[in-house]
């Protein structure tokens, strides 16, 4: 009696579900999940965030080459333009301490002025992020020996 009961259940189930009608309605939504760009799209803000955190995680590690590898893909990432000057500028700021942290002064130098131009095209030259990017400019061009 248990195992018809079951068994009957069972069927109940299949006949309640019918892969027939289920399958009209689950086509549909299993490729509207799967296409629409709002569940599989990766922002090129998520993916600068994501390379700052693992860069960072990698530096106090002591791997300075993983974080600069981290820091170059997410710039590298995506089309032109996809990053916002922001995002530019805080790569680029964390790749000079990569760089700095390798001994590479004159890579550090360069990406401390690509942070620079990128946040004054984002924020303006009067705006005080500015000077403070300015001022680490400033200060990879002394530890470079730039005087």
């Amino acid at each position: 009696a248990t195992k018809s009961g079951r068994q009957n259940r069972s069927s109940m189930g299949t006949k309640q579900l019918g892969t027939k009608a289920a399958a009209p309605l689950a086509r549909p939504l299993l490729l509207l999940l799967l296409l629409s760009p709002l569940t599989h799209a990766t922002t090129a803000t998520d993916v600068a965030e994501s390379a700052l955190a693992s860069g960072l995680a990698a530096l106090r590690e002591g791997r300075a080459a993983r974080a600069v590898a981290e820091y170059r893909q997410a710039l590298a990432s995506g089309p032109a333009g996809a990053l916002s000057h922001e995002n530019r500028s805080a790569l680029f700021d964390a790749l000079a301490e990569a760089y700095a942290a390798q001994g590479k002064e004159a890579e550090a130098v360069g990406a401390m002025e690509e942070a620079h131009e990128a946040l004054t095209a984002a924020l303006g030259a009067s705006d005080p992020r500015v000077g403070g990017a300015l001022s680490r400019l400033a200060d990879a061009h002394a530890a470079a020996g730039n005087h």
